[in-house]
This record gives structure tokens, sequence and C-alpha cells, in this order.
């Protein structure tokens, strides 16, 4: 995982090197839970080195902002995010040196859309309540969060990142104002290959 003091190579651990195909099938269907996708404005926390960032961007974003505690992942998503022919869009993409927990920078919530992979199990189980009350004050009523549920796996141990399940979320989000909108199961294929079978999509709105 990034960490303040460094980060991963291309394809290693957390890194795919792509967005997951939930968020991207996700993103082609046009609305989430109500809210359209082209002309939103969208949030990424743990945005390693932009692809969802990215990914939200080519699916008509207005603006695409990622959250990074690690400068040197941030570089990296300025890097991979200049490199991608995005044109004039990619002045609607940014990645920010600041930790999800501080909330919201001055001037910048609410968004419509949030997303959120491999960051929820890098956090410390007993942070899962104010995780959710954060996504509270960056998402505007009736804003909508995606999020893949990962790793169901009730045989793991200690972390991060530490194992999951659909219910983790459900008890975090609802008290702090959400609706769970859907929550299935990734099918065998849209998974990467070595995380079949241990995830769930998850789609919530803010009430």
């Amino acid at each position: 995982m990034w960490t303040k003091e460094g980060g991963l190579k291309v394809g290693d651990n957390w890194d795919r090197g792509v967005s997951a195909r939930p968020l991207v099938e996700t993103l082609a269907a046009g609305s989430v839970a109500g809210v359209a996708v082209k002309g939103s404005r969208a949030l990424v926390p743990g945005c390693g080195r932009g692809y969802d960032v990215e990914a939200l961007l080519r699916a008509g974003a207005a603006a695409a902002v990622g959250l990074e505690i690690s400068p040197t992942a941030q570089a990296e998503a300025s890097r991979f995010l200049d490199g991608q022919g995005l044109g004039d869009a990619r002045a609607n993409a940014r990645v920010e040196l600041r930790d999800f927990f501080d909330g919201p920078a001055p001037g910048d919530a609410p968004f419509d859309l949030g997303y959120d992979y491999t960051f929820f199990c890098a956090i410390h189980p007993d942070m899962r309540a104010e995780w959710a009350r954060k996504w509270a004050g960056f998402l505007r009523q009736g804003g909508a969060l995606v999020a893949v549920v990962f790793p169901v796996d009730a045989s793991k141990e200690g972390g991060p990142p530490w194992a999951v399940t659909p219910d983790a979320y459900r008890e975090a989000l609802v008290p702090a104002g959400f609706e769970v909108v859907s929550l299935d199961k990734v099918p065998d294929d849209k998974s990467f290959p070595d995380r079949v079978g241990r995830e769930y999509l998850l789609v919530a709105r803010r009430i």
C-alpha cells in the first residue's frame, strides 16, 4: 500500500495498473443511484496512481479529485494522468496531498460521486464509523458512493488490508445517513484473478 514514505511499482500488490471492472461498468451505465455521471464532481480517496480518477473523467465527470497521503503517490498519479492523452480534460483531474479524515478542503465539497476501493480495508476497523461520517461530509444530499467491498475473507487475520464483510459497510454507512441501494457479489469474471470470490459491489445514497 502507499504510505507517506513511499509506494508501489505498477502491477504490485494493491496497484493493478487499471481500474476495476465493477467501477468501469457502473460508470458506463451513465448514472449511479440516480446521479448522472456526466457533469458530476467525483472523489477518490487513497487513489494511488490515479487510475480511477482517469476512469471517472473519461466517463464524463466534470471534475475528478483523488486524495493521497503519500507525496510519492501524488507525484506518480500526476505523472500518470499527464500521460493519458486527456487533452483539455486533464485540467479537470487533480490529486491532492490530503488526508481523507481531515475532511474536505474549504470550498471543495460537496461531491456528487465517491468511489472507495482498497481504502476501507486499509484503515483500522475502529475508524470505520468515522470513515462513513467523513463520506457524508464529502457528498451532497442525494450523492452516491460506489464501493468495491474487499477482501471478504473470514480466514484472514490482522491487516492492513483488514478483512471486511458487506455488513461492515452497511453498519458504518446507515447510521451516518446513507441508504444502501444495492449490494451484490462481483461476478468471478469481473474481479482481478486473485480476488475472485472475495468482492462485492455496493452502491449507497446519501440521504
